[in-house]
């Protein structure tokens, strides 16, 4: 064991009552922090800025991030979007968050070609950088997370949501054994 430990709380004034305090374990001190949100690998690429506009995607790369999509945009309008770019075989907005101000979405979405043409589509794509969609210029980048890896960190996200809701954590660092 490495001596961490996470504790969920039932309020944030019983989290910061418990970060207060000086604790013993065992006879050692305990150090106790607010355990800090680590983002999923898709989380910070879709917060982040297009990093890899100008690079040609590699051989391997089949989906493109889009930033700056209307909020009330659906999966349908997107697909409309993109129709002419490629095959699409998947769309996964960024739903929003409990604490994000739009009930509809993020206005950001990862769009997945496929077939054997799917990183031509990718390409295809890029050049829609820079288009207006009702009223806003939207950002397209490709996107390095392959398509499996980002299925795993939407699901991994979706059930942490679920899971988790509006609660606290609190992250333990004490002696090991």
């Amino acid at each position: 064991s490495k001596g961490v430990a996470f504790v969920e709380f039932r309020t944030k004034t019983a989290m910061r009552k418990a970060t207060k305090s000086e604790l013993k374990v065992r006879g050692k001190s305990v150090a106790v922090s607010k355990a800090r949100h680590v983002k999923t690998a898709a989380e910070s690429e879709a917060s982040g800025t297009l990093r890899n506009q100008g690079k040609p995607p590699p051989h391997y790369c089949t989906i493109i991030l889009v930033k700056n999509l209307p909020y009330e945009f659906s999966k349908t309008e997107i697909r409309s979007l993109f129709r002419s770019c490629g095959t699409i075989g998947a769309i996964r907005p960024l739903a929003p968050t409990a604490t994000s101000k739009s009930s509809t979405g993020k206005g950001v979405a990862f769009v997945e070609f496929s077939g054997p043409k799917a990183r031509q589509s990718v390409i295809n794509a890029l050049g829609m950088h820079g288009t207006k969609v009702a009223g806003r210029e939207i950002k397209v980048d490709w996107s390095q997370e392959s398509s499996k890896f980002v299925k795993i960190q939407a699901s991994k996200a979706r059930q942490n949501a679920k899971k988790h809701g509006h609660k606290h954590f609190a992250e333990f660092r004490g002696p090991s054994d």
